[in-house]
């Protein structure tokens, strides 16, 4: 999977595994941690490509 992600990608998974950890470690279940975690991942993947689109379009000008 690493083999073929994006940058953005990968930032959020290196994110995610962390904040996993940090999860675990308060007791959470497993299914609200995939919840929570699930939601953080698309936050961020949206915050990120929207970042990159707007760096780009700036370029581009």
């Amino acid at each position: 999977m690493r083999d073929h992600a994006t940058l953005e990608q990968l930032l959020v998974l290196a994110n995610l595994e962390n904040m996993n950890a940090d999860i675990i470690h308060m007791e959470l279940p497993q299914s609200d941690r995939t919840k929570r975690l699930y939601a953080i991942a698309i936050r961020q993947m949206q915050t990120l490509t929207a970042r990159t689109a707007k760096q780009l379009d700036g370029r581009l000008e």
